[in-house]
């Protein structure tokens, strides 16, 4: 499971402070409440400048709202890749066995049985093998999940597969 994890949480993925959707907002929101602070000073000897310190409190008000927004939207992945990984966890092994017709992944709970005319592009780099189809239909398979050679043998066939 660790390598599925490592998959979902790589990248800007890993936390909050890491995502460009909330680190974006987070620092807005930071430069925001600095010039909101600035204008209090100011406004404190200028009349004119409370004006100016209203708009960029409500202007911080909205921004923190948005960072908010961002920071729920990553919890909420968050939790349901956590539920996924965690259902995953529970099987000790699966089968993955590839047809010129169809994808048909075994586990406990069943068998899942999906034609290669439903898959819609594919993902291939030196982390994963990843089939889009329609959605849910999604399949992901780690590099680190499998040996080289399989790994290989699942990369020519899952491309010739697609260019067929």
């Amino acid at each position: 499971m660790e390598d599925f994890r490592n998959l979902y949480y790589s990248g800007d993925r890993k936390s909050i402070f890491h995502w460009r959707n909330t680190q974006k907002s987070m620092l807005a929101t930071g430069y925001f409440a600095a010039f909101s602070a600035l204008a209090y000073l100011m406004a404190q000897n200028h009349a004119g400048w409370v004006f100016v310190f209203i708009i960029a409190i409500l202007i911080t008000a909205g921004s923190l709202v948005f960072f908010l927004l961002n920071t729920y939207k990553y919890y909420q992945w968050k939790g349901g890749v956590e539920n996924y990984l965690k259902k995953q966890s529970q099987y000790p092994s699966q089968t993955l066995v590839l047809t010129n017709t169809t994808i048909e992944l075994t586990s406990p709970e069943g068998t899942f049985i999906d034609k290669w005319e439903s898959i819609k592009n594919v993902v291939i780099d030196k982390n994963h093998i990843m089939l889009k189809g329609n959605e849910p239909i999604q399949y992901l398979f780690p590099v680190q999940a499998m040996n080289i050679s399989d790994y290989e043998q699942l990369k020519e066939f899952v491309g010739q597969r697609m260019r067929n």
